[in-house]
């Protein structure tokens, strides 16, 4: 057995795959298997894994399930100690997994561990640092879009690692439950964490362990679903985690609303008025399921509001586009 599983999805990223994978097969670390778990790709990927790289396991879904389901079959059909969730529109460094397996080791009140992401072909600026999340539920990877500094070469607590990059412990994913596939893609990182931080349990993000990233590159060829899921899946997230005690805490029973609705005019106002709409509709017919899902995450919590309210960062409203 393994002591990390690198489970990668893919959907149509052969040209992806080949600029990816001989980086992981090349890493000094090499207790780890890799498993692509392919969401219905038209193209040669699994052809091209097959006669490449046949070392690795590959599951093939007969369509796209989203990024959730697939990380979570990978999950299952694996037993390694550590879950590795890896973009195929990455490329890493050679110390890139002994360095986040050394994190982890040294972090046992940890459940995951982020990658320090910097933009591909721009080296110099930061993808992400690991995830954020404002008061009234946006969230948003840290760092992005700012030059690489000194501050981003020091590990530190962090809300929680992105789907990306990150090591999961497998006995925590099993405490804390998989990624929820309601949510398809988009969010179900920052979901899982905060599931995982109102049981007690911490992130950790470790900036030795470098990974290039092409941002968007599957995301940017489906724009109006993309759209349509961050803004349904900021609301659930707040909907499923925040206990209530939250909403009397820094205006948010004013904020979050509002937000809300400003959201829902500026996407009609862009002509997104279907996916406003669409968004809408979703959180009428499935309302009792998301409560329901509520209902056990908040029995389940440990942590006090205060802890929990200390995450987030403050949300200032202005006046014009208010957009996540």
């Amino acid at each position: 057995m393994a002591k990390v599983s690198i489970i990668i999805p893919n959907l149509n990223g052969r040209l992806l795959l080949e600029s990816c994978l001989p980086l992981v097969f090349d890493q000094g670390y090499k207790d780890f298997e890799i498993v692509v778990v392919d969401n219905g790709s038209q193209d040669d990927s699994c052809t091209y894994l097959a006669s490449h790289f046949p070392q690795v396991r590959i599951i093939k879904f007969k369509e796209n399930f989203g990024f959730a389901k697939a990380v979570n079959e990978g999950i299952k059909k694996t037993d390694s100690p550590y879950i590795v969730l890896l973009n195929n529109d990455t490329q890493v460094k050679k110390d890139w997994l002994l360095n986040l397996v050394l994190a982890v080791d040294n972090h046992p009140e940890c459940a995951s561990i982020a990658s320090k992401m910097l933009s591909f072909g721009q080296e110099s600026v930061i993808d992400g640092a690991g995830d954020k999340i404002n008061i009234v539920g946006q969230p948003h990877p840290i760092g992005r879009g700012e030059k690489d500094a000194k501050i981003y070469n020091l590990g530190k607590y962090v809300l929680g690692a992105t789907g990306g990059a990150s090591l999961f412990k497998r006995k925590v994913l099993e405490k804390v439950g998989l990624f929820d596939e309601d949510f398809f893609f988009y969010f179900e990182d920052v979901d899982w964490a905060l599931r995982a931080q109102l049981l007690g349990f911490k992130s950790w993000y470790e900036p030795k362990a470098v990974v290039y990233h092409r941002f968007g590159e599957t995301a940017k060829k489906f724009y109006r679903k993309m759209e349509y899921l961050r803004f349904r899946n900021t609301i659930i997230l707040v909907l499923k985690n925040f206990p209530w005690q939250l909403f009397f805490k820094r205006w948010r029973f004013f904020k979050i609303p509002l937000v809300w609705l400003h959201t829902f005019y500026f996407f009609c106002k862009r002509g997104l008025a279907k996916e406003a709409f669409g968004v809408k509709f979703y959180l009428i017919f499935n309302f009792p399921k998301i409560i329901k899902k509520r209902i056990t995450i908040q029995k389940r919590r440990k942590v006090t509001i205060d802890y929990f309210d200390s995450l987030m960062e403050e949300k200032i409203l202005k006046v014009g586009p208010l957009r996540i």
